[in-house]
């Protein structure tokens, strides 16, 4: 019961990204990780993240080396934001088809390192679709 009523989880700190996924309530709409020590922290996201079907925004601020495909079952997601993750890998080429995400936000990153094609296909015919790449 008390797991319907989280719809925001927001971790800041040393131990942010190290949180385990899977021990999170489904029921989230908002997730975000924060890295706010001078500790590096770069890990790969699992495969747990496409539990969360109601999640329409992920923030993972310097703490994030990779994403699963995963991700792209996310129907709902609308934002997702990637700043200062400098050790960020290629996303998944489906990001770019993902029918709801409206806000892509790789500030800090390097666009050409880490976006696939279908990401600057869709910010080329989709005017709605917002791609920030800088910090």
């Amino acid at each position: 019961q008390a797991e319907d009523g989280i719809r925001d989880i927001g971790v800041t700190g040393v131990q942010t990204c190290a949180l385990p996924i899977s021990t999170l309530p489904t029921t989230l709409k908002r997730l975000t990780f924060k890295n706010t020590s001078r500790d590096k922290i770069s890990l790969n996201i699992p495969n747990d993240i496409g539990r969360f079907k109601q999640l329409n925004a992920i923030n993972f601020v310097g703490c994030v080396a990779s994403l699963p495909e995963a991700i792209c079952s996310l129907e709902n997601l609308q934002y997702l934001s990637l700043v200062n993750n400098p050790d960020l890998q290629m996303l998944p080429e489906c990001i770019g088809d993902m029918p709801n995400l409206m806000v892509l936000n790789l500030g800090g990153s390097n666009p050409q390192q880490v976006l696939p094609q279908s990401v600057f296909r869709r910010a080329e015919e989709d005017e709605d679709f917002n791609l920030f790449t800088h910090g």
